[in-house]
């Protein structure tokens, strides 16, 4: 049984910024009872299995001012993580309460590899926000929109940012692309370290491309992960097989296939 699985690094990430958010040290979870020394504290936040009950988990987000559907959401990662199960995400309970994996994934990873078949999140402008959601109602739509300009916000400051590939259909660009936002994939495709690029029509069926996925590969040995989305909400697997079968499909049609997103605003 690993030690350090994807979850339990995640769980311990996300315990370690909600301390300091709190303003909190290990020696108040030491002085509160909730864990036995800082080693012990260390190991938790740094992902690694730790003699803890779920009381105890429950104890350190009280002491970090944490509460409701956020403390539950831990106590969830807490349990799967000790049962080595994947983690599974509903949309309504997590990614609308912006306290969704990904977000932390997105900022933590070395390199991140998209394959979309609508403009990826990181990569819409506002307007395109606003037409996705339009058939919702303004307070929902506006809530929505404030959660994905502040996603964007908090991943293009990352110092150093991730390496980026993002692959999608040329039907993405067709249909779903006003002039303002191919401006912004051509400026993004610029930076350094950010690779956009498009499947042409000509190029055929979409071979082993069934739905949306990222892979998000880590540094230090941190294992890397699958993240795929359904209507119903977002799955998240560190299987090696699973890793290894996304980033072979997404390596061959990258590499053999697309073209870069310049071209097809240029017509060429």
């Amino acid at each position: 049984m690993a030690d350090r699985t994807f979850l339990r690094i995640q769980l311990g990430r996300r315990l370690a910024e909600l301390r300091r958010q709190a303003g909190r040290t290990a020696t108040d979870a030491i002085r509160e009872g909730v864990v036995r020394s800082k080693a012990q504290m260390s190991r938790l936040e740094n992902g690694h299995r730790v003699q803890l009950t779920l009381a105890n988990i429950a104890a350190l987000c009280e002491l970090y001012g944490v509460t409701g559907q956020g403390k539950y959401v831990i106590q969830q990662m807490y349990l799967k993580a000790e049962a080595d199960q994947e983690w599974w995400e509903p949309y309504s309970e997590v990614m609308f309460r912006n306290i969704s994996l990904l977000f932390s994934l997105e900022r933590y990873a070395d390199e991140i590899l998209i394959f979309d078949t609508l403009v990826n999140g990181l990569f819409q402008t506002e307007g395109l926000v606003r037409r996705i959601h339009s058939a919702e109602e303004p307070p929902t739509r506006e809530r929505l929109v404030e959660l994905r300009m502040k996603r964007q916000k908090d991943f293009w400051a990352c110092d150093p940012l991730p390496k980026v590939q993002l692959m999608m259909p040329e039907f993405t660009l067709a249909s779903g692309c006003d002039q303002e936002q191919l401006d912004w994939l051509v400026e993004l495709d610029e930076r350094p370290g950010i690779s956009i690029r498009y499947l042409p029509v000509s190029a055929g069926p979409l071979h082993r491309l069934l739905g949306p996925f990222t892979v998000l590969r880590f540094k230090n040995n941190d294992p890397d992960v699958v993240y795929t989305e359904s209507i119903s909400g977002a799955r998240y697997e560190d299987r090696e097989a699973a890793v290894k079968a996304h980033l072979d499909t997404f390596t061959s049609h990258i590499e053999e296939q697309t073209r870069p997103v310049k071209e097809y605003r240029n017509g060429t």
